[in-house]
Order: structure tokens, then sequence, then C-alpha cells
């Protein structure tokens, strides 16, 4: 999937909702109100991929280190 999400304007939504679900193969779907980001559409696959790699993520960030951490340099009060 690419992941350069496609524009189209929220007033067009109604006219073009058949167009939607074959576009959300593709990348996700930015909706703009005013030429603003108002809304991102993605397809439930690609959301549910994204939310695991942020656990994914995260659990590594709450690992330890596996090389031990040098102790703080000392100030000038020391």
């Amino acid at each position: 999937m690419d992941t350069t999400p496609k524009l189209m304007p929220l007033s067009e939504l109604g006219q073009r909702q058949t167009e939607i679900p074959a576009a959300l193969n593709e990348s996700p779907l930015v909706l703009t109100e005013g030429n603003r980001a108002a809304v991102i559409v993605a397809d439930a696959d690609y959301w549910n991929q994204i939310v695991q790699e942020l656990r994914d993520l995260r659990e590594t960030l709450d690992m330890p280190f596996s090389r031990p951490r040098r102790s703080p340099a000392p100030t000038c009060n020391s």
C-alpha cells in the first residue's frame, strides 16, 4: 500500500462514495474541508497494522538497554 494519502473534498463524499473502497486499497484517504485535512479514512487492515507497529515500538522502548549505562558526569559541585 502506498502511504501517500489521496485527497478528496469532504463536500464530494456523497457523490464519490463508491470510489472510496477502491481508493483505500491504494492508500489512506484524506477528506478535506476548506483546504485543510478534516478526516483521515484508512483500510481496517492498514489501521490494525499501524496500531500493532505502535504497540511493538512502545514495547521496544520499554525494554532495558542491553549494555550498561554510563554513570552521570560529575557536576561542578561534586
